[in-house]
């Protein structure tokens, strides 16, 4: 295994850069291809759970959103405040999108550990990589909407890729520890 992402010239440190962009670019604009998210979920409790827990309603609302009404909805703050300031619906899809990307990141990072080779075929393999995990339809489906899984899967993909580094770090318990965090947060 190699150490991290590989030491490229010049070239392909801009062709990785420009081709990691690109994909970027082609994230946000699907999810302003797919349009306006109002899925049932969100529509049940993405926004009511946060409303229970910053308002007390526990003892006010009984099974409000049905089984829903009592999951954690802590991951949903952010959704639920964009939505209550009354932020443009593209605006919010678009920083939901943004923050989701941080997978495609992680898995170039995730990639540059476990890929083997050198130069311009290294650097293939690790866009290509990328772009597998672009397309793959789990997060076509979700990428800039309210559902909290591509935000739970950027702790446990960051607690992938630190414990397959922990060994090189000098703090290994530190590493281990915060790899336990990451994964209790997902």
């Amino acid at each position: 295994m190699s150490s991290s992402i590989p030491p490229f010239d010049l070239k392909q440190r801009i062709a990785l850069a420009s081709s990691v962009f690109l994909l970027f670019v082609l994230s946000i604009g699907w999810t302003l291809l797919a349009g306006k998210d109002i899925n049932f979920d969100q529509l049940n409790y993405h926004l009511y759970g946060p409303r229970l827990l910053l308002e007390d309603r526990w003892e006010i609302d009984y099974f409000a959103a049905s089984l829903q009404t009592y999951l954690n909805g802590i991951s949903y703050l952010p959704f639920y405040w964009m939505v209550t300031l009354g932020w443009n619906d593209r605006l919010i899809a678009i920083i939901l999108a943004t923050v989701h990307f941080l997978n495609i990141i992680l898995v170039l990072a995730l990639a540059a550990q476990v890929l083997d080779g050198s130069g311009w075929r290294r650097l293939v393999l690790l866009v290509i990589a990328c772009a597998l995990a672009l397309i793959a339809p789990i997060y076509l489906i979700q990428v800039g909407s309210s559902f909290n899984d591509p935000l739970s899967s950027i702790f446990v993909l960051g607690a992938l890729l630190l414990y397959l580094t922990h060994e090189k770090s000098r703090r290994v318990l530190w590493s281990l520890t915060l790899t336990g965090v990451c994964l209790g947060i997902a």
